[in-house]
Parts: structure tokens; C-alpha cells; sequence
């Protein structure tokens, strides 16, 4: 499960470069591409080339797209780990962008896939690679529970129309279950967030996200609102914040 020392760095993945073709090799991937032929235009996937430890990981995600073919659905999927499905994201057009900033946990040094498909029908496909020295996935769930489900949340004053961006946080320690007399496993496992009950972006979130869930994206209002954001725990708990979305 864990990594020994350091023996290279990975080169990373320029945008818009071939990929190496790890989702041929995994089930997940192949899953999400069904019988489509994936493309590498379009997508972008940042990780750390290498890291010390892969229990925090930064991960950045973002998907070009037109008004009228935005992204349905993009996986994040990390083969190597013991359990490969990171997190799904579903964007809307009020999002006005799809991209997405979050920390993940990697098991092993691996190439990390991430999947869009289109409304188009079309898939697009990145791929990064990144050296660890030791694994995150069973790195002990030591937070305050006392703090669970304790949210934070920022944004801008938008311009109308504009994509702006909402910085979020909720405070959980994330036990995945894994790892020698790991207790049961109790994570964050779903998002949302709507403005004035419609839906800009939801997410199921896995086992290989990292502790203290945070997730970046953007969010572009034509008029003032509610945005309200919804963290669902795996047991049925919920933390709900309510921010008055403010436009100029």
C-alpha cells in the first residue's frame, strides 16, 4: 500500500497531448467511455508531478466547452487505488464554467484518468502522471470529530452573467475504512449546490478524497439569489449553508 523512495520524477502530461492510453487498462474508464473513441482535446487535468505523501493531493479539472454542448458528467479515477472511483461531477450552465478544484488521496504512484462526456455524445479524455512516496489511502482519519460537518463558504460580487468563483469547505475527517483496525468507513459522499433551487453543480465524492472535503467552482448568476450548498454524509447527516449570491 505504501511507496519506498523516490526514484524519478514523473514528466507531466502537457494539455492537449496524446495520452498514454491508461484508461485502455482500466474497467472504470472503460466503463464511462462505453463504445465511444475517446478524444484528449478539450480537457485538462492537473496534478503534482510528485509528492511526499499522497494524502492531500490538489487536484484542478477543467473541461472547454460551448453553450450548447457542456460537459454531462466528468469521472475522476484513480486505477491504482483500492477503490478507483475518486469523484463524479455533474455541471449545469449555470455553472458558466466547467472546471473544478478539489485534494484527493492516491495508494501508489499511478497515472490519474479523468473522463467528460458531452451532450454531444462525444468523450474527452486526460491523463496524469504522478510519483508518491507514500501511500494517503491509509493514512489514519485523525481530525476532530468534534468539528464534523462544520462548513465554510466564499464568493465574489458577480457581474451578471459572469462566472465567478465559490470556494467551499465542510470539516470531516473522511474515515475510508481502510487501513489496520480502520472503523467503518464514514465519508462525505454528496454534494450540491443550487441558486434559488436550480442546480449548478453536484458531486459524488469517494473514498480518495482527501479529509476536509473543499471544492473550487464557478457559478455565473443573472440576478441576485440564495445559493445554497448541501454536504450529504454516508450515514444520512447533512450540513447545509446559505450564502446570498450578490450581482452587480
Amino acid at each position: 500500500m505504501g511507496g519506498g523512495a523516490l526514484l524519478a520524477v514523473v514528466p507531466a502530461l502537457a494539455a492537449g497531448a496524446p495520452t498514454g492510453g491508461a484508461w485502455r487498462d482500466s474497467a472504470d474508464a472503460r466503463a464511462v467511455t462505453g463504445a465511444a473513441a475517446p478524444v484528449t482535446e478539450g480537457i485538462t487535468l492537473h496534478l503534482p508531478n510528485v509528492s511526499d505523501s499522497g494524502a492531500f493531493l490538489p487536484l484542478r479539472l477543467s473541461v472547454e466547452h460551448s453553450r450548447d454542448d457542456f460537459p454531462d458528467t466528468v469521472h475522476v479515477i484513480a486505477p491504482e487505488n483500492p477503490f478507483p472511483r475518486v469523484a463524479v461531477f455533474r455541471f449545469t450552465p449555470l455553472a458558466g464554467r466547467a472546471r473544478i478544484a478539489t485534494r484527493i488521496r492516491l495508494d501508489v504512484s499511478q497515472t490519474v484518468i479523468a473522463v467528460a462526456r458531452m451532450r454531444s455524445g462525444t468523450v474527452r479524455v486526460a491523463e496524469r502522471a504522478i510519483r508518491i512516496a507514500s501511500s494517503g489511502c491509509i493514512t489514519p482519519a485523525d481530525g476532530d470529530w468534534s468539528e464534523a460537518m462544520r462548513t465554510r463558504v466564499r464568493a465574489p460580487v458577480f457581474e451578471a452573467g459572469v462566472p465567478g468563483e465559490v470556494v467551499t469547505l465542510i470539516k470531516h475527517p473522511m474515515e475510508n475504512g481502510l487501513g489496520p483496525d480502520a472503523p467503518p468507513k464514514r465519508i462525505i459522499e454528496r454534494f450540491e449546490a443550487r441558486l434559488d433551487g436550480e442546480p449548478a453543480l453536484a458531486a459524488t465524492l469517494g473514498r480518495s478524497v482527501a479529509a476536509d472535503p473543499y471544492l473550487r467552482f464557478h457559478l455565473a448568476p443573472r440576478a441576485p439569489g440564495t445559493l445554497r450548498l448541501e454536504w450529504r454524509e454516508n450515514t444520512g447527516r447533512r450540513a447545509v449553508e446559505r450564502l446570498r449570491v450578490e450581482v452587480r
